[in-house]
């Protein structure tokens, strides 16, 4: 990426700079924001899988596979450049399990797990938060 005032710099380095910024942290932002809105519907699955509604492509059944010791089956769906592959789970309840993206913008895989387990969260101590948004003001 090219910025005018700081000449040109390699995504690699950006990223390799802002992994070793965060370090082992935590992260903390203002829920409002609307990069907090995009990082919380990640952990909305309902929200996450909006983006297949309107898919005209239909998924197309696969092999089964076993997904972290679980049996599931494969579907293909195509949207534009995008291939997804689905492995939803075989025994118990039809879970997703695993999304799978390839070709597009932003290929990637996605675990899904321990559906209906109570969460056990605790706060982090305050030295392991880093503030987005005290970032945001300091630049």
């Amino acid at each position: 990426m090219t910025d005018p005032e700081m000449g040109s710099i390699t995504l690699d380095l950006a990223v390799d700079a802002t992994i070793k910024m965060i370090g082992d942290r935590w992260l903390k932002s203002d829920a409002s924001s609307e990069d907090a809105k995009d990082m919380a519907a990640l952990c909305d699955l309902d929200e996450l899988l909006s983006e297949f509604k309107d898919v005209k492509s239909p998924a197309r059944k696969g092999e089964t596979t076993t997904v972290n010791g679980q049996e599931a089956i494969t579907l293909t769906v195509k949207d534009g450049k995008n291939t997804y592959e689905l492995a939803v789970a075989t025994k118990g309840e039809p879970y997703l399990l695993k999304v799978t993206s390839k070709g597009g913008d932003e290929p990637g895989t996605l675990n899904f797990s321990d559906y209906d387990k109570p969460v056990n969260a605790k706060a982090p101590a305050d030295k392991d938060v880093l503030d987005l948004d005290e970032l945001g003001e300091e630049g």
